[in-house]
């Protein structure tokens, strides 16, 4: 059995994802809050995972602060810094002469953290804090400008 590079960008999550990491955690957050506030609606296996379903709730959250924290600390300048810094990173990278696997794996890790930083200047245009995820599912029009959508 033979690896294939693609099987290891799968393996180490540095594939391009259609949304970000925090379109992830709201969309699932959300999703799953609302099954949860119907349980009898739901199947006899959802039901017995309903602990389970808690306890990825309460991880999803914890996912979510992490994200928050860190962006609420981070001035706009300090992000574009970080930006600079991965995009040389990745330049030094792209330049070599030769491409094994582990080059490709820096420069597809690289790409993942251009894209992540992207994304919270992004929101930082938009908006000076994150507030707790809770606040967004109350406050829907805020959802939306977290979101730029």
């Amino acid at each position: 059995m033979s690896l294939k590079f693609e099987d290891l960008l799968t393996a180490f999550d540095l594939n391009e994802k259609k949304h970000s990491q925090i379109e992830n955690i709201l969309f699932e957050y959300g999703n799953l809050k609302q099954k949860l506030q119907n349980v009898e609606a739901h199947s006899w296996a959802f039901k017995k995972g309903l602990e389970n379903h808690k306890k990825k709730l309460v991880t999803l959250k914890k996912e979510f602060d992490s994200i928050r924290s860190g962006f609420n600390s981070t001035s706009l300048d300090e992000l574009i810094y970080q930006l600079n810094k991965e995009n040389e990173g990745l330049k030094s990278f792209e330049s070599k002469s030769y491409r094994n696997m582990i080059v490709n794996i820096a420069i597809a890790s690289f790409r993942s953290k251009i894209v992540y930083l992207q994304l919270l200047i992004d929101i930082r245009s938009r908006t000076d804090e994150i507030k707790e995820i809770d606040y967004y599912f109350e406050n829907k029009e805020q959802l939306i400008e977290l979101l730029g959508l």
